[in-house]
C-alpha cells in the first residue's frame, strides 16, 4: 500500500477539535497548529509496525481496521474512522500468548501525525488536548459497547444492536432516493 505526506492546519482539517476555543484563541491556534498528514492507500498498513509518533495519529478521513488474532484465530476487529485517535502496534500486549495485530485501510485514508512538534504547538491551548482526550474516551466507550454486544445471548440481537451502534456513529440521516 502506498503512502504520501503533506502538511495541514489541523483545525481546518478537523474543525470539531477547536470547539473549546473562543474566537480569538481559535484563530491563533488555527494558524499555529500545523502537522503532517500521512495518506494511506487501500490495503495493509505496514507503517503501523514502525515507530509511532509521540501522540499517535488522528484519523481525518477514511476507515482503518485493527484485526487482533490470538492463537492464530481472529478474535476481534475494530473499525477506526474520522475523529479516532490511534497509537498502532503489532502487539496485543500479552507476551505469554501467541497474538498479533494487523492494520488495514479499507479506503484511502488521511492520518494527522501527532508528533512531538504537534504536541509542543498545542501547549498554549489545553482545550485542544482535552478535545483529543475526549476522542480517546469515545473510542474506549465504543469498545466497551462492542464488548457488551458480544455477550448478548441471541445472534439476531447482537447484529441489530451492532448495526444501531454503527448507524449512530457513521450513519447519515436523509431522504432515501
Amino acid at each position: 500500500m502506498g503512502t504520501s505526506w503533506e502538511s495541514v492546519r489541523i483545525l481546518e482539517a478537523d474543525p470539531g477539535l477547536g470547539e473549546g476555543l473562543s474566537g480569538g484563541q481559535l484563530a491563533a491556534a488555527r494558524g499555529a497548529v500545523v502537522t503532517f498528514v500521512q495518506r494511506l492507500g487501500t490495503g495493509l498498513w505496514r507503517g503501523a509496525d514502525q515507530q509511532v509518533p509521540a501522540g499517535g495519529f488522528l484519523v481525518l478521513e477514511g476507515c482503518i481496521t485493527r484485526e487482533v488474532s490470538i492463537l492464530g484465530e481472529t478474535a476481534a476487529i475494530e473499525f477506526l474512522a474520522e475523529g479516532d485517535l490511534l497509537r498502532p502496534s503489532g502487539e496485543v500486549g500479552a507476551a505469554s500468548v501467541d497474538s498479533r495485530v494487523v492494520w488495514q485501510a479499507l479506503e484511502p485514508t488521511r492520518l494527522a501525525v501527532l508528533d512531538r512538534d504537534f504536541l509542543l504547538a498545542v501547549r498554549p491551548w489545553p482545550e485542544l488536548m482535552a478535545g483529543l482526550l475526549e476522542r480517546q474516551e469515545r473510542r474506549a466507550e465504543w469498545l466497551a459497547n462492542v464488548l457488551a454486544i458480544s455477550h448478548l445471548p441471541r445472534v439476531d440481537l447482537r447484529v441489530l444492536v451492532l448495526f444501531w451502534l454503527f448507524a449512530d456513529r457513521w450513519g447519515r440521516f436523509g431522504a432515501m432516493r
